[in-house]
Parts: structure tokens; C-alpha cells; sequence
């Protein structure tokens, strides 16, 4: 029996909101820091410099490189529908996971 894969900070995963209230789909976070077993501080990357919303998921299922997934709706707002995506040549893990907790967080330069 494998283990899950262990992710590491900042990593970039592929993750499917399970929230009640929107639709799934799947967006692109990185991992900001590994908070307990399957659980991960998750910060949504986007391509504007806003502040980027950051929140905590328990990873219900995990699957790695070389798997194909259908892409319910795709980050790019192209709202593509049964587009496949590998995996392996993009070199992203993706997780089912269900929001536990929003988190405020904030940058600081590394300058002390």
C-alpha cells in the first residue's frame, strides 16, 4: 500500500473546490505551508497583484503526476468543459479537497 505523496511549501497543486455554495472547478494554489496529515495552507494564484485569498484544505484524495483529469472549468476563464489535462507534462499534483478554514494572510519582503 503507497502512502499519499508528501507535498512540500510551495509546491503548486491542482485543486477541485468542494464548497457548498459554487460550482466545482479547478483551480491553481500554492502550497504555503503543510498544517497536519492532509492538511495544507492553500494560496490561490491568479495572474492579477491583488491580495490573493488563502485558505485551509483537507486533502481527500490525492493523485500525482502521469494521471489525466477532466477539467470541469479551467483558471484561464476560458470555461472549457471535458478538457483533459496531463498531469505529467505540467508537472502539478492535484487533490480533491474541502475548505476548512479561510485564512487572512500577507506577504512581507524577506528583507529584515
Amino acid at each position: 500500500m503507497s502512502s499519499p505523496p508528501q507535498f512540500y511549501v510551495t509546491d503548486s497543486v491542482w485543486y477541485l473546490s468542494k464548497s457548498l455554495h459554487a460550482p466545482k472547478r479547478w483551480k491553481l494554489a500554492r502550497i504555503i505551508s503543510v498544517v497536519d496529515k492532509d492538511m495544507y495552507l492553500l494560496e490561490e494564484q491568479s495572474k492579477e497583484d491583488e491580495v490573493k485569498k488563502c485558505f485551509i484544505v483537507q486533502a481527500e484524495r490525492i493523485r500525482g503526476m502521469g494521471s489525466t483529469i477532466e477539467v470541469l472549468l479551467d483558471n484561464n476563464r476560458r470555461r472549457d468543459r471535458g478538457v483533459t489535462f496531463d498531469l505529467q507534462r505540467n508537472q502539478v499534483w492535484y487533490i480533491e479537497a474541502r475548505i476548512k478554514q479561510d485564512v487572512e494572510w500577507r506577504s512581507f519582503p524577506d528583507n529584515d
